[in-house]
């Protein structure tokens, strides 16, 4: 009986040896071979004991630095005040804010440093509402009361060069359209039939010395070269000079033409007034 327990001991100590050397085994840093040709021995390393790469084997990325987190003080009204205490603004007087910006690597701000971050809460407060940046037309109408005027450049005037009477009117109310050449009105002016004789007297005494000495003739040329450039600087047509030419009558009543084409913008002349010269019978633009 004895016996038998002394080889139940012995056996249970060879198991126990052969379990520990086969633990010792299986975990070591490496296993031997056999002798080669020189008689030297190779080493082998476990790839459990091989250094892992980076993010390999290890199921998860390696954490990166954390953000710094920077906080200051600044005006609302002078944001270019900032300091590291609470206080108030030197500027205005106004009661400093705090404000945090996160930084990166480096220290420089991250974009979220450099927005501005309002709660839903403030946002409903301050009345503030946002929507997203599009490239659209911006248009806005606005009703508004208000005045037309004439364009200055375009205000013309019509007057009479001579003094006269008004004897009839073709313009006859605010707003009527006028073209260049149209008749005014009929005018009677001793001035004006005084320049119609001494335009026929000079058209007589040329015709008279076209047949003298050559001095002469320069002279009566000259004269009625003048005499005509006063019918025309007094608004004479050409129609009206070649017809006291044909007639040789003198016209008491002499129409007037317009210079300008536009509307009548206001008339300042009624039938039988007598007027200077050089006033204005309608303003036309």
């Amino acid at each position: 009986m004895k016996n038998k327990k002394m080889m139940v001991l012995a056996a249970l100590a060879v198991f126990l040896i052969l379990g520990i050397h086969a633990t010792q085994k299986l975990f070591s840093g490496g296993q031997t071979t056999g002798a080669n040709d020189s008689g030297a021995t190779a080493h082998v390393d476990h790839p459990m004991n091989m250094p892992a790469a980076p993010g390999e084997g290890t199921g998860h990325e390696a954490p990166g630095p954390a953000a710094a987190v920077k906080e200051y003080y600044t005006c609302p009204m002078h944001p270019f005040v900032r300091k590291d205490k609470p206080g108030a603004c030197p500027i205005c007087g106004m009661t400093l804010v705090k404000k945090t910006v996160e930084s990166g690597t480096g220290g420089s701000e991250s974009l979220a440093g450099r927005r501005v971050v309002v709660s839903a809460a403030k946002q409903v407060l301050a009345n503030v509402a946002t929507s997203e940046a599009v490239k659209m037309p911006l248009v806005h109408d606005i009703r508004s009361a208000g005045t037309v005027e004439y364009a200055e450049s375009n205000l013309r005037s019509i007057s009479i060069r001579y003094p006269a009477r008004i004897e009839k009117l073709y313009l006859t109310y605010t707003g009527e359209r006028v073209r260049k050449g149209d008749p005014v009105a009929d005018v009677y002016s001793p001035e004006a039939i005084s320049a119609q004789k001494e335009y026929l007297l000079a058209r007589e005494s040329y015709n008279q010395a076209r047949d003298e000495a050559a001095a002469i003739s320069e002279d009566a040329r000259n004269l009625l070269g003048h005499a005509r450039d006063k019918l025309r600087l007094w608004g004479f047509t050409d129609g009206q000079i070649a017809g006291l030419d044909t007639t040789k009558q003198v016209r008491e009543v002499v129409t007037f033409y317009s210079p300008v084409d536009g509307i009548v913008t206001q008339k300042n002349v009624q039938p039988q007034q007598y007027h200077e010269a050089g006033d204005d019978l309608y303003d036309i633009a």
